[in-house]
C-alpha cells in the first residue's frame, strides 16, 4: 500500500537513448497482423517500388498465383492508397521496410516475376535503333 512521505522525490527514471520502436519493426508488426496472401502482395508491391502501376502490381500477382483482392485488403488496411490509376505505399519508410525484410532468396523470385510482366508487356527490351541519340550508344 502506498504511504504518502510528504516530500517529493525526483524521478529516478530516464529515457532509453535508443528507441525500442523504430520504423522497421512498426511496420513489420503492422505486416504481420494482415493475412498471408496480403502480406505476399505487400511484398511484391515493395519490390515494385513505392509508386506503381495498379495493373502491373496485379498481373505480377496474378503470375504468383496471389489472388487479387489481397490489394484492396492492403488499401483497406492503411498501407496503401490510390492515386488514380496507380497505387503507392502510404508512406515511403513503409515500404523500405517492408522491401528490407524480404530474404534475398524471395526478393529475386519477386524481381524475376516483375521483370516478365514488363517483358510480356514489351515494356522493356531491346533498345529500338530509332530512338534520337542512339548513335552514341551501342
Amino acid at each position: 500500500m502506498y504511504e504518502p512521505t510528504g516530500k517529493i522525490e525526483p524521478a529516478t527514471w530516464t529515457l532509453p537513448s535508443k528507441s525500442p520502436c523504430t520504423r522497421d519493426s512498426i511496420s513489420i508488426a503492422r505486416l504481420g497482423r494482415v493475412a498471408e496472401p496480403t502480406r505476399q502482395a505487400l511484398e511484391t508491391a515493395a519490390a515494385l517500388g513505392r509508386r506503381f502501376e495498379a495493373q502491373l502490381l496485379a498481373a505480377v500477382l496474378e503470375g504468383l498465383g496471389i489472388p487479387r483482392w489481397t490489394m484492396r485488403d492492403a488499401v483497406f488496411r492503411g498501407l496503401l492508397r490510390w492515386e488514380g490509376a496507380m497505387l503507392a505505399f502510404r508512406h515511403a519508410l513503409a515500404q523500405a521496410a517492408i522491401a528490407n525484410a524480404v530474404p534475398g532468396d524471395r526478393l529475386q523470385v519477386l524481381h524475376r516475376a516483375i521483370f516478365a510482366e514488363l517483358e510480356r508487356n514489351s515494356i522493356v527490351g531491346p533498345r529500338p535503333r530509332e530512338v534520337r541519340g542512339s548513335e552514341n550508344y551501342p
